[in-house]
């Protein structure tokens, strides 16, 4: 028997209704189609360089929670000796004959791998709203005040180069010397015993960059005093920063030391006068827990004649160890924020957004490698950061 027209268009139309929807409208519902699939390889080997990137986990919107956004620092490195260390001339640096390359972040170099598997993911280099939270720590013994000057004339055009080129800046000074005893002055409380004889003074994080404002006036007004022994306490003028100072969410942690000594450390002999006792730091364990933190810390001190031994530490480790920049302090130069290779390396930060393993809503922690592998003729250069956070 045929059926009538009416009733097979009827039966048509009720097949066509039961179909599932196509790809294309679940593509425009899903806010993360614009992330490529997880590519299904093997995980990258474990990568011992220098180029180590700061990390830190962006803001999560509660909307989209399976969409995580990762703040990833620039990452430099001479092609001479494979560590991120600026040439000492200027005619040398940053140019086409330069040793010192900074690394542009590809799907080809940049790798991130969660719990084991490899991410698929998007890179926006140089994204508007990039947040940097920076401190400068600088030595202010007697022998600093060229550096002090050359900081106080280029910190605010330091700043503005990030901030016109769309990063979300904040910036703080912490100035540190060496057994020191001023709590009243310095604003250190007199319970933290291992900041009170480091810290001459600091100004936390701000927004302000005023020549009337809290931070130029410290720099401004930083005097060039007191040192005496070859060693000072960069490690606890350090350590407070990272201990008091207001760091934003979403902020990669920038520090730059501007130095022209070894400092104190782990070994000092007990008692003393510095705040030194059998927990403190050395510069290999400072380190690993700025590394934890998600920071980098950029070195302008001397190149060493002599390989100082405990309780003297060089500063220069703390760069190699974080995926700073190293530059060798030059008596003959004006010291200039600007000319160190520390703004470029700052301005190739990267946005990486990628979509997280299992169920969008469950939060947890997850163990997040972010592997940086780089060839270059014929070389390879490379570094990883590992970190343990929860979304």
């Amino acid at each position: 028997m045929r059926l009538s027209l009416r009733l097979f268009s009827i039966l048509l139309l009720s097949l066509f209704l039961t179909l599932p929807a196509c790809d294309s409208n679940d593509e425009e519902d899903d806010p993360n189609s614009d992330i490529p699939a997880d590519p299904d390889t093997p995980p990258p080997p474990a990568a011992d360089g220098a180029l180590i990137p700061s990390i830190a986990l962006g803001e999560i919107d509660p909307d989209n929670p399976g969409r995580i956004p990762l703040v990833i620092g620039g990452v430099a490195y001479n092609s001479e000796t494979g560590l991120a260390r600026f040439p000492a001339t200027s005619s040398a640096r940053l140019g086409s004959s330069s040793t010192f390359t900074v690394v542009d972040y590809t799907d080809d170099n940049l790798f991130i791998v969660e719990d084991g598997v490899v991410q698929g993911k998007v890179i926006s280099v140089g994204a508007e709203g990039l947040k940097s939270d920076i401190v400068f720590v600088i030595d202010n013994t007697s022998s600093m005040g060229d550096e002090i000057t050359g900081v106080r004339a280029s910190v605010l055009d330091f700043i503005e180069v990030l901030e016109t080129a769309g990063q979300d800046v904040t910036a703080g000074v912490v100035a540190y010397n060496d057994n020191l005893n001023n709590p009243e002055f310095s604003g250190v409380p007199a319970t933290d015993t291992r900041a009170l004889p480091a810290v001459y003074g600091f100004v936390d994080l701000t927004t302000d960059f005023s020549t009337p404002g809290t931070l130029y006036q410290f720099i401004e007004n930083l005097p060039p005093v007191g040192g005496g022994d070859g060693p000072e306490l960069a490690l606890g003028g350090i350590d407070y920063a990272r201990r008091a100072f207001s760091w934003r969410e979403g902020a990669q942690r920038v520090y730059i030391l501007i130095t022209d000594a070894t400092t104190w450390g782990q070994g000092f002999p007990e008692p003393n006068s510095k705040g030194i006792d059998a927990d403190y730091f050395s510069t290999e364990t400072l380190a690993d827990v700025l590394l934890e933190d998600g920071s980098v810390v950029h070195v302008y001190s001397p190149d060493l004649f002599f390989d100082p031994s405990p309780p003297e530490y060089d500063v220069r480790p703390l760069a190699d160890l974080t995926g700073g920049i190293w530059n060798e302090l030059n008596r003959s130069a004006t010291f200039d924020l600007t000319d160190l290779g520390i703004l470029e390396t700052t301005l190739a930060s990267a946005r990486v957004e990628f979509v997280k393993e299992g169920d969008p809503s469950t939060t947890r922690p997850r163990t997040l490698r972010v592997v940086v592998r780089v060839e270059d003729d014929g070389r390879v250069f490379d570094g990883e950061r590992t970190l343990t956070l929860s979304y």
